[in-house]
């Protein structure tokens, strides 16, 4: 098992390491769904209301990468950030233009790891900038083969128009759209640590 240090160096926060203590039949199905995809380069998408384990399911799947990852690789695997939400990407550009780091190296830094996760992404602007640096990261992930897990609270014709033509059309071949459309797991539902 590892430890809550090595998911913080991934991105991943205190909250996103609790399982929900009874995950109903569809959220575990959609999870097998999802870890089955793995490994092949897909994009996937975790579509659906707010509340109802999407974060949650992204987490569970990040955990199951480190858990089968080589010893030897963890160090370098540690150094690599997992998840992140599409303002921390689009924020991570825009701090690169005070030269300290380059737009150039951001993305690759984001190549490296085999599972990348992009949270939020009904939260972004949808300006043309936003739109060719989200499709670069995501289109060169793929090029790569390398796994992308993208979140968003919208519906599926919502997220298409959000994401654009090309990306949308990458998720058909091996990846997909994953709607959570139950009702929300907060408030009510039990967690354990």
């Amino acid at each position: 098992m590892r430890s809550f240090e090595t998911y913080k160096q991934c991105g991943l926060m205190p909250r996103h390491m609790r399982n929900i203590k009874n995950k109903h039949k569809e959220w575990a199905e959609a999870f097998r769904k999802a870890e089955a995809m793995l490994g092949n380069g897909s994009i996937i998408a975790l579509i659906g209301p707010r509340g109802t384990g999407k974060t949650q399911l992204a987490a569970s799947l990040i955990k199951s990468v480190l858990i089968v990852m080589d010893d030897n690789k963890f160090p370098e695997f540690c150094k690599w950030q997992l998840y992140m939400t599409a303002m921390q990407f689009f924020m991570r550009i825009k701090r690169s233009y005070d030269g300290r780091e380059h737009e150039e190296g951001i993305i690759k830094a984001l190549l490296a790891p085999p599972l990348l996760v992009i949270d939020e992404l009904q939260e972004r602007r949808c300006s043309d900038w936003e739109n060719s640096l989200l499709t670069t990261l995501i289109d060169t992930r793929y090029g790569n083969m390398k796994d992308t897990v993208l979140i968003s609270n919208q519906t599926v014709d919502a997220f298409v128009r959000n994401v654009g033509d090309s990306v949308a059309d990458r998720m058909n071949e091996g990846g997909g759209v994953i709607e959570m459309n139950w009702q929300s797991l907060r408030g009510g539902g039990k967690v354990e640590e």
